[in-house]
C-alpha cells in the first residue's frame, strides 16, 4: 500500500522541465520543494556492498519488471527470469548504493559501472546465460547505441575511468507516493553524476525508457542522442520483439559530459 502524502507538495515532471540543475537557486519553485522533500523525507546512502543483496537485488528486478516499459506489457515474464543481474552484481559494487529513510528502510538503488567492465555483459557471447526476452531487449538497447556511436566513446578505444554506465536503478513497487517516487529518482541521479565527478569520469551514459528518468537526465545536463519507439523495432531474425509496447511509449539514450 502507498504511503500517505504527508503533506509534501506535489512534485511532477513539469516541475523539472521548467528548470536545469544550475539553474535550480535557492528561489525557485523547485528548489523549495525539494528542500521541504529532503527535511520531511531524509534519505541516507549507503554503498551497495553495505547492502543485503538479495533484497536489494530483488527491488531492482523488481523495479525493472513493473515500471520499466517492456515487462509489465509480457505478463509471464517474473523475478525468477532476472538472474543474470547477480552474475554481474559484483562488478557494480564500486559506483553504485541506494538510499535509506531514517527508519533503515531502503527506498532506492542505483547501479553503476565503469562501461569497460560492462562491455563482456553486453556481447552475444554471453546471451545463453540470459532469458530469451533479456536478450531482445539488449539487442534493442546496443542497436539505439549502434544508431548514435559517433557521438559516444568508441568503445573499441575505451579505457577504464573515462565512460560511466548507469545500468539499473530501483524503487519500491507500490510502497511511495508519484511524488516521493520522484525525488528518490532525482536523489539517485544526483549522487551517480557527483560519483561520477568525484572519480574523474569525463563521461556518463544511460538508457531511459521511464518519464522520471528522461526528465532527470535533461536536468541534469544530458545530451539526448536519440528517442526512439520500441514498438517499432526490427531486431536481427525480421521479427518485432515489442509489438505488445504501446506505440506511446519512448526509450532515449542520454551522454552527459563532465570536461
Amino acid at each position: 500500500m502507498a504511503l500517505p502524502d504527508s503533506g509534501l507538495p506535489p512534485l511532477t515532471v513539469a516541475d523539472f522541465r521548467e528548470h536545469t540543475y544550475l539553474n535550480c537557486t535557492p528561489d525557485t519553485p523547485l528548489r523549495n520543494k525539494l528542500d521541504i522533500f529532503s527535511q520531511q523525507l531524509p534519505l541516507t546512502i549507503r554503498e551497495l556492498r553495505d547492502l543485503p543483496t538479495d533484497s536489494t537485488l530483488a527491488m531492482v528486478a523488481e523495479c525493472f519488471i513493473k515500471k520499466g516499459c517492456f515487462m509489465p506489457f509480457y505478463p509471464n515474464f517474473d523475478l525468477s527470469d532476472m538472474k543474470h543481474i547477480r552474475r554481474v552484481w559484483p562488478r557494480l559494487q564500486r559506483y553504485s548504493f541506494g538510499l535509506v529513510d531514517s527508519s533503515g528502510r531502503l527506498l532506492g538503488v542505483a547501479t553503476n559501472a565503469d562501461a569497460v567492465d560492462f562491455q563482456d555483459v553486453r556481447s552475444d557471447a554471453a546471451e545463453s546465460q540470459k532469458h530469451p526476452f533479456i536478450v531482445q531487449i539488449q539487442e534493442y538497447l546496443g542497436s539505439l547505441r549502434q544508431r548514435v556511436k559517433d557521438r559516444l566513446p568508441d568503445e573499441n578505444k575505451l579505457e577504464r575511468g573515462v565512460l560511466l554506465d548507469m545500468y539499473m536503478y530501483g524503487i519500491p513497487f507500490n510502497v511511495l507516493t508519484p511524488s516521493e517516487n520522484l525525488y528518490v529518482m532525482y536523489r539517485l541521479v544526483e549522487e551517480t553524476h557527483r560519483r561520477a565527478v568525484e572519480h574523474g569520469f569525463q563521461h556518463c551514459v544511460s538508457e531511459n525508457s521511464h518519464p522520471y528518468t528522461q526528465i532527470l537526465a535533461l536536468f541534469f545536463g544530458c545530451d539526448r542522442l536519440i528517442m526512439d519507439h520500441p514498438h517499432d523495432f526490427v531486431n536481427s531474425k525480421g521479427e518485432k520483439s515489442f509489438d505488445l509496447v504501446p506505440e506511446k511509449i519512448t526509450v532515449a539514450v542520454d551522454l552527459r559530459t563532465y570536461f
